[in-house]
């Protein structure tokens, strides 16, 4: 069982380990503020020997620049998720009510969605949802919004670009894999990209964004289960490089991966800002640690062969 130990006490742990404190004041302060664990556990083995001990000349200072570059990552990854989100909600909310109205006691309703008798069970559950959200905003007062709110008093019923408001980035995506095929192409025709590719991208951006929202890695991150689709052009332009199966190597859970779904999803004005916030943290991590720390950390992102050419790509 590990045992509680002071911070002095760790600071000792980490110098018999051969790590080169440069102050300890202020490395005490950081376990504070950030934690042990967050930092030293998360952000260690890039400057680590297989035995766990640090290579010759690794500072705690390295180790934080580590951390502050991720948390750079963290911060702009989440800025761009949430004009995705916006984005991608305001899209579903028009193409939607044009074919099925404003008023949502006709438009939730089973027949307003994908026709494939196996999605029933899944639809219908996922309608008692929003109906619940309607229902909770209209009597529970420590829990209503007053978009919605101000709907029902006013008009009597919600707009889908309403109800989107209070629905979670990850219910707009579940709206979305329930609408007719042919709405849904409607949406992802918006984004130059298959409705079935839009589908996972979002279904996987949820995830990278769920990751930076609880203080989570996401310089090596590997998304499980769910995987960019194999034949999407961009692995051709970039070079990626590919297994016998003809499966890319690369960029298909990754940060890599991240980069991509960017690019397909955000508007071009929109992706080369992000673009743009990611290579100053990029380049200021390479100007922070040694040469081959930093090659781990690209190597980790699976930022590898010509992936600069992401930026690029011209979808379509």
């Amino acid at each position: 069982m590990k045992k509680y130990c002071t911070y002095e006490e760790l600071i000792e742990i980490l110098r018999k380990r051969q790590l080169n404190i440069v102050d300890e004041n202020l490395l005490q302060e950081n376990f504070e503020s950030i934690g042990y664990y967050n930092l030293i556990n998360g952000y260690s083995s890039i400057f680590q020997s297989k035995n766990d001990e640090y290579e010759k000349g690794v500072t705690d200072t390295a180790i934080l620049h580590l951390y502050n570059f991720d948390k750079s990552l963290r911060n702009t990854i989440y800025k761009y998720a949430l004009a995705v989100e916006s984005r991608v909600k305001s899209v579903i909310g028009h193409v939607f009510s044009k074919h099925h109205g404003v008023d949502h006691r006709k438009y939730l309703k089973r027949e307003c969605f994908d026709k494939d008798d196996t999605k029933t069970e899944r639809i219908e559950k996922f309608i008692k949802i929003l109906q619940k959200k309607i229902k909770t905003n209209r009597y529970d007062p420590d829990k209503s919004r007053p978009c919605i709110v101000h709907y029902l008093k006013k008009h009597g019923h919600i707009p889908l670009w309403v109800l989107s408001r209070v629905m979670t980035f990850g219910e707009i995506n579940k709206f979305y894999s329930c609408m007719l095929l042919e709405e849904k192409e409607t949406v992802s025709r918006t984004f130059n990209v298959k409705p079935a590719n839009l589908e996972i991208m979002l279904k996987m951006l949820v995830k990278y964004r769920n990751i930076v929202a609880h203080d989570e890695r996401i310089y090596c991150v590997q998304i499980n289960r769910d995987l960019l689709p194999s034949g999407l052009q961009i692995y051709n332009e970039i070079d990626i490089m590919r297994n016998k199966q003809g499966v890319p190597m690369v960029g298909r859970n990754d940060f890599l991966a991240l980069l991509i779904i960017f690019k397909y999803i955000l508007p071009p004005f929109e992706f080369e800002d992000f673009w743009r916030e990611f290579m100053v943290a990029y380049e200021t991590i390479r100007g922070k640690i040694k040469p081959h720390h930093f090659g781990r950390v690209a190597n980790k992102m699976r930022l590898k062969n010509n992936w600069r050419k992401v930026r690029g790509f011209l979808n379509g």
